[in-house]
């Protein structure tokens, strides 16, 4: 969630008369700043946007300089307005279900139970498809570093829960089926 440099002052200058319970968005503020504040690249946001956190002496680094403060907020946006996180978000949940796809075509491939040519077909629209979104959402092939490492994660997972005698009479052969005919065009 983002908070606005005018909200947070106006939540940390009315905070000595905000106690009372009756303001209920002065106590929502109030909880989304107690959260924000957990998180260390929010804190750093929090004082670029000239907020001071921490009471003086300030630690080691904070507030952050006004290079660094430039640089997150470069960094903090991607040209399509979303955030970083934001657009990382979605593209990571975008890719979990195509990456187990894949994986299930794999092992299904694996087992016999279909063609090589059949898989490949799943990787290389998996591909295209991570690249097309990846591009929509501006993001680097650096931006991209860990959320790719989750689709080793999910192959894992999805080796552990599969075996070929559970996929044979599988409805999930049926699904992949389908999922192939769209990506092929019904084209074997």
């Amino acid at each position: 969630m983002k908070i606005s440099k005018y909200v947070l002052a106006g939540v940390v200058a009315c905070a000595p008369f905000t106690a009372s319970a009756q303001n209920d968005a002065a106590v929502k503020l109030r909880e989304l700043l107690r959260e924000a504040l957990k998180d260390p690249a929010k804190i750093k946001i929090i004082e670029c946007m000239g907020v001071q956190v921490y009471k003086d002496p300030q630690p080691p680094g904070h507030p952050p300089s006004k290079a660094e403060c430039d640089l997150i907020t470069q960094e903090s946006k991607t040209p399509t307005g979303k955030s970083k996180s934001e657009a990382l978000r979605e593209y990571g949940a975008k890719m979990e279900t195509a990456q187990r796809n894949v994986s299930l075509a794999y092992f299904v491939s694996m087992c016999g139970l279909r063609s090589e040519q059949w898989y490949q077909a799943f990787e290389i629209s998996f591909q295209r498809y991570a690249s097309e979104q990846a591009n929509r959402l501006q993001l680097s092939v650096a931006d991209l570093k860990g959320v790719d490492a989750q689709g080793d994660r999910i192959f894992e997972k999805t080796r552990s829960e599969v075996t070929c005698s559970s996929l044979r009479n599988s409805s999930l052969i049926d699904e992949l089926d389908s999922i192939h005919r769209g990506m092929t065009g019904n084209y074997h």
